[in-house]
């Protein structure tokens, strides 16, 4: 180890976005010595639309404690609603309620509630501000852009579509990555400047190939957005938002909306490597049909802490116990969104409008429940149990 070594750690967690603070937090209430880094310091800016869903809170309610019937600005939610209206080609497909509402939340205020409640405990420090230029996998040394070290029994890689963590393992496919990245690009407009119904989620599909647009609201303003794969638009993404802001009748200009990557479809089934394991975006852990990331963020955090958890204190392998989780749960419903994808953004909009417009009819109440989790993928089955509601 050299001079500038931060020490050793149960666990160095690298991104403390909503990945990263979860594994912390669970590995910190368990009395695990653990250290953060992030490149930034919170509160910070974080591009997203904020779409939290119901299987979302009782994973905060059940790790951070929580109270999903009182989530609010103080928690860094700016809305909630169970209204939504999809729409395809002009037409409208579903106008409907939801059995649970859907949240909305303030990226820059639910990671800083999130990070606040991770370093709360006594065993976790963090570094912000600290930029990690490579992982060494075999040892589970971390270095840092000031030339400091620090040392971890495991890495955590929480660090996003473009995670340091996952560029330094060995093997990885840099190329079939990028094929199945998506672009998302959006913008604040105020309420007033909508001409829509601004208490509802709002959708629109086919408007992007492979992707969606989508008005999400908030207390005082609406988060519009478009995304799709990026290697399915020859136009960039900024004209599509200026072509959504025409359809929605948005005097507005896309120029200063902001782009984030998403993994789309680019999930890793094998996110480990020696002492090194991957949660959320760094994995590309996200529902290839909604988008929805926030809440495999977190869950794949939580695994990963009960993984480490468990290792400690067993000697097992925790990238294999971590493995085994995400094969139990995760990877089958990421596998199966890909499959399925196909039906709602792939192909002619002749051939998906009945398909489409049939969801709309008859199968509305199914993707609800899948969306907030009461549902599987797999065969549309449904559980005793509320969906990834408990540890392995």
């Amino acid at each position: 180890m050299s001079d500038t070594s931060h020490g050793t750690y149960d666990a160095v967690v690298v991104g403390g976005g909503p990945a990263g603070a979860t594994a912390a937090h669970a590995l910190g209430s368990r009395g695990h010595d653990v250290l953060i880094l992030d490149k930034s310091s919170f509160p910070r800016k974080k591009l997203c639309g904020g779409l939290v869903t119901w299987k979302t809170t009782q994973l905060l309610e059940r790790e951070f404690g929580w109270n999903h019937e009182s989530l609010g600005p103080e928690d860094g939610f700016e809305y909630s609603t169970p209204e939504y209206e999809v729409h395809f080609d002009g037409s409208t497909v579903k106008n409907g309620r939801s059995e649970r509402p859907y949240y909305f939340a303030d990226r820059r205020g639910y990671d800083a509630k999130l990070f606040e409640a991770a370093v709360s405990h006594e065993t976790v420090d963090a570094l912000e501000g600290a930029a990690v230029t490579d992982v060494d996998a075999s040892t589970g040394v971390v270095s840092l852009a000031d030339s400091s070290v620090v040392e971890g029994r495991y890495v955590v890689g929480a660090d996003g579509a473009h995670s340091v963590v996952r560029n330094s393992l060995p093997g990885f496919d840099r190329e079939a990555w990028g094929d199945n990245l998506a672009i998302a690009t959006e913008t604040f407009v105020p309420r007033e400047a909508v001409d829509i119904d601004p208490d509802s989620l709002l959708v629109h599909l086919g408007f992007v190939n492979w992707g969606y647009g989508w008005v999400f609201p908030n207390r005082d303003r609406l988060v519009v957005g478009v995304g799709g794969l990026n290697r399915k638009n020859t136009d960039s993404f900024r004209t599509l938002l200026d072509r959504y802001f025409d359809r929605l009748g948005i005097d507005a200009d896309a120029s200063s909306a902001e782009s984030r990557p998403i993994p789309f479809g680019n999930y890793l089934t094998e996110p480990t490597a020696d002492r090194a394991m991957l949660v959320g975006d760094a994995a590309g852990f996200v529902d290839a049909m909604s988008g929805e990331g926030i809440f495999y963020a977190q869950r794949s955090g939580e695994l990963c802490a009960h993984a480490i958890d468990r290792a400690l204190g067993t000697g097992k392998s925790a990238p294999r116990l971590y493995t085994s989780y995400l094969d139990e749960s995760v990877i089958p419903e990421l596998r199966l969104s890909k499959l399925l994808r196909p039906l709602l953004w792939g192909g002619p909009s002749a051939l998906r409008r009945p398909i489409i417009h049939t969801w709309g009819a008859a199968l509305h109440r199914q993707w609800e429940e899948l969306v907030h989790g009461t549902r599987l993928y797999r065969f549309l089955r449904k559980r005793g149990d509320p969906y990834h509601t408990t540890l392995p």
